[in-house]
């Protein structure tokens, strides 16, 4: 009631702040929550774009203009914009060796996402370096492994166009109760590298041990070990909308969603449209090929376009703040004078105003960094 409260309250006072605004942008980073969400809702209404930046260093900004698009995540690149660029980049990488044109310009982290880094050390994790070593260590028979993703469960509720669940926690529940019936593969339950960060009041590791108990072929992925190098050894993943989408797909593994991801209808992952086209792909995954060549090279592009051509660097900006915003104020305003000092050039934008002039003129979803095509 608080909550329907304050959203009756902020709908009130936005209505007459919009109400007088023609030909106007909001500028709004985050799009989930009260009063962002309500926020960008009400100025779409009444025909105003918004300006959505995503990124610390390295930003990347959409542009919503209507409100077919209101509810579709900050970093979704639609088809349309995809099949664009990738067109263009297919010409200049003819070759069979564009996986290595690619990892020239991008970094490649597979389970550990930059903007999810917290104080844990990974150096001193364990890797697995076979399948065998693996069924050793969960006692499993020798069947294809199927992982599982599990979010953080208090982010990203709110972040797509559509999802088959109403949050990440209902649609990790549901998946274990059906892949209970499911013995000819062996599953493996990850919790969210963020998952502690937030401190939510549920893990996934409670949700496993209530729902599991004793299970041969079901198992939690252990916290000592690193799952970068996992895709050696799997048959399929699972995600609801995460960024494996776009990181397992890269090695031929096919990827199952449930809701809009940043790569969705980009043609490498697995969508099911309804809960009973899920239950159907749950149901037979051990038939569910690896991925084609065609569909890896989608992939790999969609990263480069993701991760290079979309980004434009704010030079005096760190990259060092973490999730957790547990920044010493001190060090981090001396670490933005220091880089402004160096060269007075990092004060002038010019590549940024460069694109972003470029892309609203051509009526770009994103600013397009067209240097890098």
């Amino acid at each position: 009631f608080i909550y329907l409260m304050k959203l009756l309250i902020y709908n009130k006072q936005f209505k007459k702040i919009y109400k007088s605004q023609n030909n106007t942008f909001l500028v709004q980073s985050e799009t989930q929550y009260l009063p962002f969400r309500l926020n960008r809702q009400r100025a779409m209404l009444n025909n105003i774009q918004i300006v959505s930046r995503s990124g610390r260093k390295n930003i990347m900004i959409k542009f919503y203009r209507n409100l077919k698009e209101i509810y579709e995540g900050r970093c979704r690149i639609p088809p349309k914009l995809f099949n664009k660029i990738s067109k263009k980049i297919n010409k200049r990488i003819k070759n069979k060796n564009y996986k290595f044109s690619i990892k020239r310009k991008i970094k490649l982290n597979i389970g550990l996402d930059d903007y999810q880094k917290n104080k844990i050390s990974y150096k001193h994790k364990k890797y697995f370096t076979s399948k065998k070593e693996i069924n050793k260590f969960f006692n499993f028979e020798d069947k294809p492994i199927v992982v599982i993703l599990a979010h953080e469960y208090t982010d990203g509720n709110l972040s797509q166009s559509w999802n088959l669940y109403e949050n990440d926690m209902l649609w990790l529940v549901d998946t274990i109760e059906k892949i209970k019936k499911i013995k000819d593969v062996n599953w493996i339950i990850k919790s969210h590298p963020s998952e502690k960060i937030f401190n939510a009041k549920i893990s996934t590791e409670e949700i496993f041990n209530k729902k599991i108990k004793s299970i041969n072929n079901i198992k939690l992925f252990p916290s000592d070990y690193e799952i970068g190098n996992f895709y050696k050894y799997i048959s399929t993943v699972l995600t609801s909308h995460g960024t494996a989408a776009y990181e397992y797909p890269l090695f031929s593994v096919p990827t199952i969603i449930c809701g809009e991801a940043n790569c969705s209808g980009n043609g490498f992952t697995l969508e099911p449209k309804t809960k009973k086209q899920y239950y159907k792909l749950l149901k037979n995954i051990s038939k569910v090929k690896k991925l084609n060549s065609n569909q890896v090279k989608k992939c790999w592009i969609f990263n480069y376009i993701f991760r290079y051509i979309l980004l434009e660097e704010i030079p005096f900006m760190t990259d060092k703040v973490t999730i957790q915003s547990n920044y010493n104020k001190i060090h981090l305003w001396k670490n933005y004078f220091a880089q402004l000092n160096k060269n007075k050039i990092y004060f002038n934008l010019r590549n940024l105003k460069k694109s972003m002039k470029l892309s609203l003129k051509n009526k770009n979803n994103f600013v397009i960094n067209y240097r890098k095509i």
